[in-house]
């Protein structure tokens, strides 16, 4: 989840520190999404035995793997949430706040798995009233490198982007420095 606005541009450039998401920096919001990823459906569906549900950026080794966090799919709850937060449905069923449409772009590489994961939250959020758009972004694009390049995940002109980070061997430093500045 983009927690700056990908859709203001504030000298020259967008996704600015300066400019926070508009829902995103709502921890309340940022739990209903959470809560409306059918984690355990993609993982069964789309990558069989080796799926796991986690709530976890970093999985493995095991012992590397928090024990403080947990993931549930329930979108009742997801609703609730987002009422409590202010997001109200409209007559159309999209949920608003202060004249705020709540709709997000959600990117990702092309390939077939994560297309079909992006349908499955797309459906889940659809369903608690959030209206979301699809792009998918030919590899070669959203892993380059190019500075001009809108579409690379770098930049994250999206609202929300899925993408996979594979561990480098068995010691974790490597991939955690990707939260590291």
């Amino acid at each position: 989840l983009n927690r700056t606005d990908p859709w203001t541009e504030v000298d020259g450039e967008r996704s600015s520190l300066k400019v926070p998401h508009p829902f995103f920096t709502d921890q309340q919001v940022r739990q209903a999404y959470a809560a409306a990823v059918d984690r355990r459906t993609i993982a069964e569906q789309l990558y069989g035995a080796a799926g796991q549900p986690t709530s976890n950026f970093l999985n493995a080794p095991h012992q590397f793997q928090s024990p403080n966090t947990r993931w549930e799919f329930d979108l009742d709850k997801a609703a609730r949430l987002l009422e409590q937060a202010g997001w109200k449905r409209g007559r159309d069923g999209v949920r608003r706040k202060d004249d705020r449409r709540m709709r997000v772009l959600f990117q990702t590489s092309a390939n077939l798995v994560r297309q079909k994961t992006q349908a499955i939250v797309k459906n889940a959020l659809e369903r608690i009233g959030i209206e979301v758009e699809l792009k998918a972004v030919p590899a070669n694009v959203f892993f380059g490198s190019d500075p001009g390049n809108p579409d690379n995940n770098s930049h994250f002109y999206a609202d929300m982007q899925m993408f996979a980070y594979a561990s480098q061997g068995i010691d974790p430093q490597g991939s955690m420095r990707f939260f590291a500045s």
